[in-house]
């Protein structure tokens, strides 16, 4: 642990990344640049006022969609200042330019499980299960019986579930006071308060806690379930079609954006 702290500070004091590219690989990639630029083998001399601060932060394993968004943002700041095309052909690309960086932006947000969370959130209940340890057994599948509940709030909140109203806070009053009417007359202790309440003088150790749902709606398991699969599936479709069309728009001005 000494070990990997200390090579993780000199590793950050000068710099140095753990996936360095070998001789074969720089010598690819400078090859790669060479040909991508072209017959202007000149360097940019602007490149450290733009370029320097999205080079310096992206990695090998960053995205294409990042590297797009600041190249056509750069692009559309050229238009916008320094472009010698028309008036109207540079307010047309400005635009178009404008629409493909707003998806993006819409793409990079990822919000687009949103609604199926919220859903989820509103018509199922937290649920700690808490198990008395079998003595001399240690794992997983086999964790003792099963003696009490603990409802509402947070899953794996200090790995202890509580009745928590902050996790409540992006739900409408109706849905919340749903939540809290179906936990009133069931245990809302956090962990540590049934242990003080209920443990017998045993230790946390002494208990095995695993976390599930209860739907609160008048579906049922399999109904709710295939419903919640629906509404990923179709989030997961609708972002894939942002990204098609992401990339189409960026096909169709490709030759004359910045004409």
């Amino acid at each position: 642990m000494r070990r990997h702290f200390i090579r993780k500070f000199f590793r950050h004091l000068f710099r140095t990344a753990w996936w360095q590219p070998n001789k074969q690989s720089r010598k690819q990639i400078k090859e790669e640049a060479d040909k991508l630029i072209g017959w202007d083998k000149e360097s940019n001399p602007a490149w450290a006022k733009t370029w320097k601060y999205f080079i310096k932060r992206q990695h090998p394993w960053y995205g294409l969609i990042e590297l797009n968004q600041f190249k056509i943002f750069e692009m559309r700041d050229y238009m916008k200042n320094h472009s010698f095309i028309s008036v109207e052909e540079a307010e047309k690309q400005i635009k178009e330019m404008t629409e493909v960086l707003e998806l993006g932006d819409k793409i990079l947000a990822d919000e687009y499980e949103n609604y199926a969370h919220h859903w989820l959130k509103a018509n199922q209940v937290h649920v700690t299960l808490i198990y008395e340890k079998v003595k001399g057994v240690d794992k997983f599948h086999d964790r003792g019986k099963l003696i009490d509940k603990l409802y509402g709030g947070s899953l794996f909140s200090n790995l202890k579930l509580q009745l928590d109203i902050d996790y409540l806070a992006d739900l409408t009053a109706e849905e919340k006071q749903k939540i809290l009417d179906y936990c009133k007359d069931k245990k809302t202790y956090t962990f540590n308060e049934w242990l003080k309440l209920y443990g017998n003088g045993k230790l946390e150790d002494d208990f095995v806690c695993c976390y599930t749902g209860e739907w609160i709606n008048d579906n049922s398991e399999e109904e709710n379930s295939s419903y919640f699969t629906k509404l990923l599936n179709e989030a997961w479709q609708d972002r894939q079609n942002d990204i098609n069309k992401y990339f189409e728009c960026i096909a169709e001005g490709v030759d004359h954006w910045g004409d």
